[in-house]
């Protein structure tokens, strides 16, 4: 009776794995919810069921996105899709995408996109011919041209990854920002979505219509046009160059300040003064400088 009754639940152990494993198989195949037209094409998708659009677009459903196309042709053994032809991403409130061709793998949760691709989110539209979409790690990302637009910006580079958390762009070759008050352009730099902050590293300039600055590392504000840059940074201001181990800058206070090692040329009466700290006040013409400061006139 004993052994009768270890059998017994032993077999329901194994039964309620089997179906909990059945369940999350299950779970992970792509769902098409509308399928409009089938056919198959053995010569061409061997192994495929191809779905065309009807009076509506085959819509396909996995785990929290929805797609719609023209084309479906899914791999049901693979768990995988291509879609064609006015294909429209979904992932819930996040992001939204529109394309011409999506490859779409359930495994890997990993989509690939090409011809007009944008991705949009509340505060921006990506534009690329070609994009990945991970969604296990909740990146996008291009290694080939793509143009950011939000607002008040115009973000492009060669290569770039969006991270949805914390809705950070990463631009890895070739930036530039374009606003309708200044030019930025950067070897590699970090754009927030959100609040608009700029984090540059390596060669960057930003150039305004009264100034022009150069640093290695830096941030910058690029609604309000406020600044700190570190590394070989320099301001051109006021008929000033500024140079300092830091350098900080306000557009719309008309003040820069540095520190550590600081030199200004006046461009002007071809003098130079050297200190520990200076401020430019560019309503007041002025240079105030502390902590030995050297005056040089050229």
């Amino acid at each position: 009776m004993v052994k009768l009754f270890r059998f017994i639940v032993i077999t329901g152990i194994l039964a309620h794995f089997s179906f909990s494993a059945h369940a999350q198989q299950e779970e992970r195949k792509i769902n098409i919810r509308y399928g409009g037209n089938y056919t198959r094409n053995e010569t061409r998708f061997p192994g495929a069921s191809i779905f065309t659009k009807d009076n509506r677009q085959v819509q396909i459903e996995h785990q929290g996105v929805d797609l719609w196309c023209d084309v479906a042709v899914y791999y049901q053994n693979e768990n995988r899709i291509r879609a064609r032809g006015n294909v429209f991403f979904k992932q819930g409130d996040s992001i939204t995408m529109n394309s011409e061709y999506v490859e779409y793998d359930g495994n890997t949760k990993i989509a690939y996109a090409r011809e007009k691709v944008r991705l949009r989110n509340a505060d921006m539209t990506l534009s690329t011919d070609t994009l990945y979409f991970d969604r296990n790690l909740q990146e996008a990302y291009y290694n080939s041209f793509g143009a950011i637009r939000d607002s008040v910006n115009i973000l492009t580079s060669n290569k770039g990854r969006y991270y949805l958390v914390p809705r950070k762009y990463q631009f890895l070759s070739d930036v530039n920002i374009k606003n309708s008050q200044y030019t930025l352009n950067s070897a590699q730099l970090d754009y927030y979505t959100t609040t608009r902050h700029a984090y540059m590293y390596g060669p960057s300039t930003i150039s305004g219509k009264d100034y022009k600055v150069y640093c290695e590392r830096g941030f910058y504000n690029t609604t309000s046009e406020n600044g700190y840059f570190v590394k070989k940074s320099r301001i051109d201001y006021n008929n000033r160059i500024i140079y300092g181990d830091s350098l900080y800058f306000e557009k719309n206070t008309g003040f820069a300040s540095a520190t550590n090692r600081i030199k200004v040329i006046d461009t002007i009466n071809k003098s130079v003064v050297k200190g520990h700290y200076a401020e430019v006040f560019k309503e007041k013409d002025s240079v105030f400088i502390t902590k030995r400061a050297v005056f040089i006139n050229r």
